[in-house]
């Protein structure tokens, strides 16, 4: 590993008087036959203060940035946070919605057994053998004979409305 002129080791090479790395000579000359750096130009720039005041004009203008930043950043946040309470407001919606759903479900579900069960409950006591017997003995009735039935054709498919009596043969 080399040193620089600062004494700290690198493995990169050496270092220039402001830190900067650069790629080592071909050639080391080590002893008394080593150059001497100036000492009146290390001098001038150790005298020489470095310059902390920054003009007014950069004072101002970055001031004016950081408010139009600052403005910028909470113009921001408040768009995030504004879209955030949509989004939450926007999704208890859904979920109450679907909620809703669920139950009115369960209630058709409900009516749909209850219908079920009406309807079974209807239709198992009619004895249609019953039916027969009570309309041909109690009420007189008869089938109907080919001389009573009239037969037409439908041109107008699957109903018909009528506006007035069948005709008589």
């Amino acid at each position: 590993m080399a040193r620089d002129t600062y004494g700290r080791t690198t493995q990169y090479g050496r270092r220039d008087d402001r830190g900067r790395r650069y790629a080592p000579m071909a050639y080391y000359t080590e002893g008394s036959a080593a150059r001497q750096l100036e000492p009146e130009r290390e001098e001038r720039r150790r005298r020489r203060p470095r310059q902390q005041k920054r003009p007014v004009r950069y004072e101002k203008r970055v001031s004016s940035y950081d408010l139009k930043y600052t403005l910028f950043l909470i113009g921001a946040t408040v768009m995030t946070l504004g879209s955030c309470f949509c989004y939450l407001h926007a999704s208890a919606g859904v979920t109450a919605t679907q909620s809703q759903i669920a139950s009115l479900q369960e209630e058709l579900t409900e009516i749909l057994e209850v219908n079920n069960a009406l309807t079974e409950s209807m239709n198992t006591p009619i004895d249609l053998e019953e039916v027969y017997r009570k309309a041909t003995t109690e009420f007189g009735m008869v089938y109907a004979d080919e001389s009573q039935i009239i037969y037409y054709d439908s041109s107008a498919g699957d109903y018909i409305r009528q506006y007035e009596d069948i005709p008589d043969r």
